[in-house]
């Protein structure tokens, strides 16, 4: 088994000679230097690049965006341009509220109090108040008081509103 082992051995010496013997131009053997070194350097920016892809998947396009110049665009489009100077009125229609009469204090109950905030009803109509805001047939909201438990008033120009529990 060694002779075998040693006869194999000694053989393939022999064929490495005889391939190393032939001689190869110098021009050969740097083209050939060349394109293996390519095909590696190829091979590993590759590996590299699916890689890092598969890492983070946005990481070319933020180098991209890195390296573009900075300028005062806004590089996001929109589509939204400036208002006409002419044009006046709410900048979304509302549709009119239409009453059967005139709102009486009386017919005013709070839904509910926050801290300086209030939802009160009268009918099937709903208001969010603020001290400032306006209350058909209460007029303008002076203070909004709050207590434990839930409870406070509402003080309007034409009556107090009270919550209780």
């Amino acid at each position: 088994m060694s002779e075998f082992r040693q006869q194999s051995a000694a053989a393939r010496l022999r064929a490495f000679r005889r391939i190393a013997s032939h001689s190869i131009s110098s021009d050969e053997g740097a083209n050939a230097i060349l394109a293996g070194s390519v095909l590696l350097l190829s091979c590993g920016f590759f590996a590299w690049v699916v890689s890092t892809a598969a890492k983070d998947p946005t990481f070319f396009e933020r180098q991209l965006i890195a390296g573009m110049r900075s300028s005062n665009v806004d590089p996001i489009t929109t589509g939204s341009t400036a208002a006409p100077a002419d044009e006046t009125g709410p900048a979304i229609p509302v549709p009119a509220v239409v009453r059967n009469g005139e709102v009486d204090p009386a017919d005013y109950s709070i839904v509910a109090l926050f801290e300086s905030e209030a939802v009160v009803a009268a009918g099937d109509e709903l208001w969010r108040v603020k001290v400032g805001s306006t209350l058909p047939g209460l007029g303008a909201v002076l203070a909004i008081e709050t207590e434990a438990g839930g409870t406070g008033r509402v003080r309007t120009e034409k009556a107090v509103l009270s919550a209780s529990r």
